[in-house]
């Protein structure tokens, strides 16, 4: 097979040779481009039987800028733009079929304008591409394309599609134009698989090169599976002189790997700069309780041997509670701000409640107030870690299984405590993300002990 089509391949630059010993072509001015660009269009076509597409693009793309730049308009070169038109057509027919097409055409129609009666040659022709140079051939022949050999009516745009890149990388795209004095700019328009609409960034001119234009697609815009692009060249006028796919058959790149290359200016693109964050919890925990703990709030009210007492030492839930904290974004990674907690369910069906001195009774009253801090040991989001301590007033209850079948609620009560604190934040979208916080207030209870609660709590938060 890689023979046979070596054949045709010599064929085709046979095609190319005899054709400029005929013609009055051979002139010195333009013998050596030509020799040059038919070198080129061999090793393209050599590229290409060996399935090299991308190299072939490169090779056959060189050979029609020298017949450009040095504007050969002989018919011998007709075939020089066919080989483009199959390269390019070959490269994209399965990964963007439309674009294939547009490709091939416009190699197909420069073809036609040097030689109406050129033919793709032997095992290179396929159905599909059969049509589109017949399509050429009959637009060119109804005259509402004006013929003008070697050159495109409006500005050639030259890209090498973008088919794979990785994944949150920023994206550069070139595009090479055969007539730059024609535009004044150039437009990279660009998308993610999670956006309704395009973005758009203006693409600079190279100092050196002024027919080569650059823009980047930034790695905000390359986070989901794939990233859709075009590009419009336009003159003084702002009318649109040369395109490079278009909004409704737009390249597109398939992104993989890991998400790791984002810049700083990336990530505020993204997620804003935040200076305030509120988040709202709800949890529950495990308590240490002491033995001889009271099942009261206030033993010294009255004589404690009318209650009970925690029994063995030992651990208890804290029931569900909700939690809320307000913080500012500080410099060096850093979060200050104020925190309240407050215990939801404290009385379950047969609990004991507090018996007042004068008959009344009521549940334990379980409130916890103070200021936070916080150090953001992983700072950048979307995922962000953070360690920290609480300074504060206040108790919570824990639930306690007594002898009569009854629950028991200890009031781990201490006019102040501190709490080391450890949390995630996982921000998707700008102004809002979920937190998962362990937070382990130590009470001071009296001169002889202290105990503990570990609070487990999430829900989600928001930043402005």
């Amino acid at each position: 097979m890689k023979k046979h089509l070596t054949r045709v391949r010599s064929a085709l630059i046979a095609l190319l040779v005899s054709f400029g010993s005929v013609c009055a072509f051979a002139s010195s001015a333009h013998a050596a481009p030509f020799n040059d660009a038919v070198a080129l269009s061999t090793e393209a076509m050599t590229l290409y039987d060996d399935f090299e597409l991308e190299d072939a693009e490169v090779k056959i793309r060189e050979a029609v800028e020298i017949i450009e730049a040095n504007k050969i308009t002989d018919p011998s070169v007709a075939n020089i733009y066919v080989a483009q038109g199959v390269i390019g057509y070959g490269r994209l027919k399965d990964s963007a079929p439309a674009i294939a097409e547009d490709r091939a055409y416009a190699a197909f129609l420069k073809a036609v304008s040097l030689k109406k009666t050129v033919e793709i040659p032997g095992d290179y022709r396929s159905p599909e591409l059969d049509e589109i140079l017949e399509r050429a051939k009959n637009d060119m022949q109804s005259g509402s394309l004006p013929v003008i050999a070697g050159v495109a009516p409006k500005p050639a745009l030259d890209h090498t599609a973008i088919t794979a890149s990785g994944r949150c990388s920023a994206l550069p795209v070139v595009v090479v134009a055969n007539e730059s004095e024609k535009i004044s700019s150039m437009t990279l328009y660009y998308q993610s698989d999670d956006e309704s609409s395009y973005n758009s960034v203006v693409m600079d001119r190279d100092p050196a090169n002024v027919r080569s234009f650059k823009g980047v697609i930034p790695g905000v815009a390359t986070r989901g599976s794939q990233v859709r692009y075009y590009i419009e060249a336009r003159n003084n006028e702002n009318a649109t002189v040369g395109t490079v796919g278009s909004s409704n058959r737009p390249y597109a790149a398939v992104l993989t790997g890991a998400c790791e290359n984002l810049t700083d200016e990336d990530i505020v693109a993204l997620y804003g700069d935040p200076l305030f964050q509120f988040n709202v919890n709800v949890g529950t925990g495990i308590a240490i309780l002491r033995k001889g703990m009271s099942l009261q709030r206030n033993p010294n009210a009255f004589n404690p041997s009318n209650y009970d007492t925690v029994s063995k030492s030992g651990a208890a839930i804290t029931p569900f509670f909700i939690r809320a904290s307000g913080v500012f974004n500080l410099p060096y990674n850093m979060q200050l701000g104020i925190y309240l907690r407050g215990q939801v369910v404290n009385i379950f069906d047969g609990t004991e409640k507090y018996i007042t001195q004068d008959g009344g009774n009521k549940a334990f009253p379980s409130l916890m107030i103070g200021a936070t801090f916080r150090y953001l040991a992983i700072a950048r989001q979307p995922y962000r870690l953070y360690v920290g301590v609480e300074f504060g007033w206040g108790g919570a209850n824990a639930s306690v299984p007594k002898n009569d079948g009854k629950v028991g609620l200890v009031l781990i009560d201490g006019k102040l405590h501190i709490a080391p604190q450890i949390g995630f934040l996982w921000t998707f979208h700008k102004n809002v993300g979920l937190n998962v916080e362990l937070t382990v207030p130590i009470h001071f209870v009296n001169a002889e002990y202290e105990t503990a609660h570990f609070d487990l709590s999430v829900g989600p938060y928001f930043q402005f």
